[in-house]
């Protein structure tokens, strides 16, 4: 009798491969549309252009900033004005281990290469187009806000989960001392072990349903 095989899995032949098809399409659709009426929309006149990408703009900033960013990457930022005018970053981080692998790495390419295909644009500007420069300065500050945003964000939230695991590894070891010799004479994987099978009451991880 032959063995019993598994049937061969599906190739995924989608275009998209994250979870998020819809936001991956919001999170690029402004950005390209921007683009393209920035190089190619001098037929407009340039009051008209300038406002048409203005508003793009802000609608892409808009998006990523509430949307693509808490669905794709699951992280949010916002930015609190003080009574004394000073400014305070605000980060919030949901369960970032179920983060698709592509939507992460399409957020994470089109954010920072939406900067950098600006800052390309500054320059030229600034040597041969001197009226685009403005334009291209809004763009770069709009970007570069969310860019700086979600790269605080995600520090932020790694910096947390370190303490979270830092703090547990302390509380267990102060439960059961004996788990340094254990763990001296067969290895941190004892360590490990102990940590999954009995996590201290004291650390709770840092907000895995914020978004729930």
């Amino acid at each position: 009798m032959m063995p019993h095989e598994e049937p061969p899995l599906a190739a995924d032949d989608r275009r998209y491969k994250g979870n998020h098809p819809i936001a991956g399409l919001f999170h690029v659709l402004f950005k390209l549309v921007a683009l393209v009426v920035y190089l190619f929309g001098g037929g407009l006149g340039f009051i008209s252009l300038f406002v048409f990408v203005v508003l793009l703009l802000a609608a892409d900033f808009w998006t990523v900033k509430n949307v693509t960013g808490r669905l794709m990457v699951s992280l949010r930022w916002w930015n609190d004005i003080q009574e004394d005018g000073s400014n305070h970053w605000q980060y919030e981080s949901g369960n970032l281990e179920a983060v698709h692998g592509f939507d992460a790495k399409f957020f994470w390419v089109v954010l920072f290469g939406h900067v950098l295909i600006w800052g390309i644009n500054f320059f030229v500007a600034l040597f041969g187009n001197w009226p685009y420069l403005p334009l291209a300065s809004v763009a770069i500050c709009l970007g570069g806000a969310n860019a700086l945003g979600y790269f605080r964000c995600r520090s932020d939230a790694k910096k947390k989960v370190q303490e979270w695991i830092t703090k547990g590894a302390v509380d267990l070891v102060a439960k059961n001392p004996d788990l340094i010799t254990t763990a001296a004479a067969t290895g941190m994987g004892t360590l490990r072990s102990a940590m999954m099978q009995q996590p201290p009451a004291s650390a709770a991880p840092p907000n895995p349903n914020q978004y729930a």
